[in-house]
């Protein structure tokens, strides 16, 4: 982000003169900043391949979610009241710093309390979303297709692991209650930190996908993203397979999941990670026209072994679940 220092004057208000900028240690499309008061900020790229809602959606939901209590972060406002600042297909937003990191929660010894307070948020975040009481100007609406998500997989995935599973998975995924969801909710967006009672989610990053679709997905998706841990080893699976009823009483506690939806819950995950998987495979061969960053290899590596440990352990996961009920 070669402009970064020139797109910050667009915040002087905000930052005051000569704020520190340089890179960050999360990705290349931030900086990461430190005004003169010493609050730190994100100086977050905006480019072509940007998905789902329009900066001014996602401010108003992000608005209407931080004052619904949840641990958002909401960009700032330059000094010409706009957004962002730039051309539209490479601008640039600012964003306070969200405290807490995404850590490996699974092999912490308050696992289960930290599983419970993370299904709650995501219940609260679902509760949030909901009541937004605003229809989007952009959006897009989700589709948990196991055909499609087949289609993109990496080479022989599909046979050797949903393939089979098809005839038990699809019917689960017809009809699931729909709304405003995440859309993105994997665990480097969700934040955690050590507070006076133990772990707490300190926030919650990224959410500008927002499509409408089945609210089960968010839920699924981040689960699925956790099966990667649970393939690493046969302690990790059966470590994820204890955790998964935490996450699923945290999320019920909270906001209702239907019978439909718990049963349907395993099958949302498959889909999910074998959906991640081909996107990462779509990137690596170059079907969208982004550059392969060298992380796409790698993200369809950990994605198929994910898929494979889903599915190789379905049965396990339904009664799993199915222990919550």
């Amino acid at each position: 982000m070669p402009s970064a220092r020139l797109s910050l004057a667009a915040w002087r208000g905000v930052l005051g003169d000569d704020p520190t900028v340089g890179p960050s240690p999360h990705r290349d499309t931030l900086h990461l900043v430190t005004a003169r008061t010493g609050r730190r900020y994100y100086l977050k790229r905006i480019g072509q391949w940007r998905k789902g809602a329009s900066l001014a959606d996602e401010f108003r939901v992000l608005c209407h979610l931080r004052a619904a209590g949840l641990p958002v972060a909401v960009p700032e406002i330059a000094d010409d009241g706009r957004l962002w600042t730039g051309a539209a297909d490479d601008s640039t937003i600012l964003l306070p710093e969200r405290p807490g990191a995404q850590i490996a929660h699974e092999t912490d010894p308050d696992a289960e309390r930290i599983c419970t307070r993370i299904g709650a948020t995501i219940a609260r975040l679902h509760r949030g979303l909901a009541s937004y009481p605003h229809a989007l100007t952009t959006s897009y609406h989700h589709d948990m297709d196991l055909g499609e998500a087949a289609k993109c997989s990496p080479p022989g995935l599909w046979d050797e692991t949903a393939g089979p599973l098809r005839n038990r998975i699809e019917p689960l995924l017809a009809g699931l209650p729909e709304q405003l969801v995440s859309g993105d909710l994997n665990s480097g967006n969700l934040l955690l930190a050590r507070g006076s009672d133990g772990w707490e989610v300190t926030g919650l990053i990224d959410i500008d996908h927002l499509p409408t679709g089945p609210r089960l997905y968010d839920l699924a998706y981040y689960l699925s993203r956790q099966a990667r841990f649970a393939s690493g080893s046969a302690e990790h699976g059966e470590r994820f397979l204890e955790l998964v009823p935490r996450y699923v009483a945290g999320y019920r506690d909270v906001y209702p999941l239907t019978d439909r939806e718990l049963a349907a819950l395993p099958a949302a995950m498959v889909t999910a990670e074998l959906g991640c998987t081909g996107w990462s495979q779509r990137l690596l061969d170059g079907v969208y026209g982004h550059d392969n960053d060298g992380q796409n290899a790698a993200d369809v590596e950990v994605g198929s072994a994910g898929v494979r440990w889903l599915c190789a352990s379905y049965d396990q996961l339904v009664a799993a679940v199915r222990s919550v009920a």
